[in-house]
């Protein structure tokens, strides 16, 4: 009997160290600053790809670039890495969005890359703060009228930041949104993730999720988002890759089927190059899909730029 209750203290307390491990794991990753992107060859900053930028609020909780787009009368294109990754990344997903945009903001949320040190909020709370900075950095036009319009792109977690932060802005300053493998909770890419590590994925997950809310807050109701951006006419662009292992297919068709959208498949890209690169010819539906949206917005952005929408 001392013999069992031995055993059982064990393994309890080896789970809850692996649920703790998990929480903390899940709050601290791992940051993709210049050396992670130097590991990899890929451009440090928009300057490698010969774009003009300038950096915003650095040593704060979320530092940014604003890169000069192509298009002066443009929409202002805020774009919104997933977990794990930061303002870096998104460079890969800065096409074709630099053709329609006045500015773009790259930004690095709390708790990734070059963003003060802290632990990431896993995207609740942080369309709050982005709001404000729009609100800050936009205030001359928008008292003057003349406020552009706003797109945003979320990858992951960025595209729930996204979805969250779009039911905020009033729908005339919003362009669009375009989220890349979004999700309903954070336990479907937390079990995807312990699955590829053969733990058992769905109790873990499961403990976890509920552990990271606790601490947390409620997450973003990211399908309710998409539910009333689309009564409000909202343009939308929904992409999920077919072999996605962190952010499932079905489980994005199932989140844009409630919402009364549809769902771009990209037959080749994995989760993290999901939206990279789509200005190339490597996987025709989401890059056509992508500049078939990018021209509608340009469209859109031109004819109000006639009459600019009031705050």
């Amino acid at each position: 009997m001392g013999l069992a209750l031995l055993f059982l203290l064990g393994a309890l307390t080896i789970f809850a160290v692996l649920c703790a491990a998990i929480v903390h794991d899940a709050r601290h990753p791992t940051r993709a600053t210049a050396g992670w992107a130097l590991g990899r060859g890929l451009p440090i900053d928009p300057g490698e790809l010969g774009l003009n930028f300038v950096t915003r609020g650095e040593g704060t909780a979320l530092p940014r670039w604003e890169v000069e787009g192509r298009d002066p009368q443009g929409v202002v294109t805020i774009l919104i890495h997933g977990w794990r990754r930061s303002r870096i990344d998104s460079l890969r997903r800065i096409h074709p969005w630099i053709d329609v945009s006045r500015t773009l903001w790259l930004i690095d949320l709390p708790g990734h890359g070059d963003a003060h040190k802290g632990p990431t909020t896993l995207g609740i709370g942080d369309a709050e703060l982005i709001e404000r900075e729009i609100d800050t950095a936009l205030a001359s036009s928008l008292n003057d009228g003349a406020a552009p319009r706003i797109l945003l792109v979320g990858h992951s977690m960025g595209a729930v930041v996204a979805a969250d932060l779009a039911r905020r802005l009033p729908p005339q300053r919003l362009a669009g949104l375009v989220a890349f493998a979004p999700y309903s909770a954070i336990s479907e890419p937390l079990t995807n993730r312990l699955r590829c590590r053969a733990l058992p994925a769905t109790t873990f997950a499961w403990i976890a999720s509920l552990l990271l809310r606790t601490i947390l807050g409620q997450e973003p109701d990211t399908g309710g988002a998409l539910t009333l951006l689309r009564a409000r006419g909202i343009p939308i662009l929904i992409v999920a890759a077919r072999d996605d292992h962190t952010v499932g297919l079905e489980h994005v068709r199932s989140l844009a089927r409630r919402a009364g959208h549809k769902v771009v498949i990209s037959t080749h890209a994995s989760h993290d190059a999901l939206g990279a690169g789509l200005q190339s010819d490597a996987d025709p539906p989401s890059a056509l899909a992508a500049a078939v949206f990018a021209r509608q917005i340009q469209a859109e952005s031109r004819a109000n730029a006639t009459s600019p929408p009031q705050a």
